[in-house]
């Protein structure tokens, strides 16, 4: 390689190849570099103004997509900005082991930005009962497939590991004139996740302890993903707890009935469990459902 960054056309494409010039986790893209980027641009902008811009980068820009708070610090704002120039850009990214299921995957503001997953070893966000390593994750392998057309460019999320499909495909439309408008933006879902009505939540008795209780929780429904339970513990007469807990969207299937295991009890004490659903926007079932159970001494 000639460089560790560059540039290649490939069948009337632009292709632009960013790498990171330190040891950092986090990685670092120098002022050099970023105004290489934005001169690439313009060059490919000037070619044809009409088309997408692919751009491939290892840690993603934070702020942007699903899993991008492990993206780089310094010079941030400015690679940002000089990719805002230019909102028929294509930023794709990896580092992170976030999975594709999740609609926030896909970020358009500026311009389009896209997480590519894993090959291998889950990760997630943290503050969940799961833990952000969740137990047998290391199965996921995942990957885009990414169709050019005149005016369309259509990526398909991959899950190898199954063999199939995961979501619906993400479909960017690139007119023949200058506006061109975002679809995947940050208000794009303002839709609750809802629980049926058969929905029902249950201790499972056989795995009580003097301090967990472990529920069995039908999965709610959502018109993009149900992403997490929050799951409101009061001992009768006592404290009150509050959990996240994932809705496993990341298994192949989705458990349903979910097992969701809640620590840090008190023993010999009876809980009152109210279940929330939340979907990947934040949004939260405007009902919850509810049961008790009894810690053993």
């Amino acid at each position: 390689m000639e460089s560790i960054y560059y540039h290649k056309k490939v069948k009337g494409y632009h292709f632009i190849i960013l790498a990171t010039e330190d040891e950092l986790t986090e990685g670092t893209f120098s002022e050099k570099q970023i105004k290489w980027l934005d001169e690439q641009l313009q060059i490919a902008h000037d070619d044809d103004p009409y088309k997408p811009i692919f751009v491939f980068h290892h840690q993603p820009i934070k702020d942007t997509i699903y899993g991008s708070e492990w993206g780089f610090d310094e010079n941030r704002d400015l690679i940002y900005e000089t990719l805002s120039k230019y909102p028929r850009a294509i930023s794709f990214s990896g580092h992170t082991h976030y999975p594709l299921d999740d609609p926030r995957i896909i970020h358009q503001k500026d311009f389009t930005a896209i997480g590519t997953s894993t090959g291998h070893d889950l990760w997630l966000e943290d503050g969940r009962i799961q833990g952000d390593h969740p137990v047998g994750g290391d199965y996921l392998n995942q990957a885009l497939i990414v169709e050019v057309h005149d005016h369309d460019v259509i990526i398909y999320r991959r899950d190898i590991h199954q063999d199939d499909w995961t979501g619906d495909p993400f479909h960017l439309r690139y007119p023949p004139y200058d506006e061109y408008y975002h679809t995947y933006t940050d208000d794009r879902d303002q839709t609750p996740p809802y629980f049926t009505d058969n929905a029902m939540v249950a201790v499972d008795k056989a795995k009580t302890t003097n301090s967990t209780l472990t529920l069995l929780l039908t999965q709610a429904k959502d018109n993009l993903l149900v992403h997490d339970y929050r799951i409101v513990a009061r001992a009768v007469g006592g404290e009150e707890k509050e959990y996240l807990a994932f809705s496993e969207f990341y298994k192949d299937p989705v458990p349903d009935p979910v097992s969701i295991t809640v620590s840090d009890l008190e023993p010999n004490t009876i809980y009152e469990f109210d279940v929330y659903a939340l979907d990947a926007f934040g949004n939260e079932s405007e009902r919850s459902i509810s049961t008790m159970g009894k810690t053993i001494r």
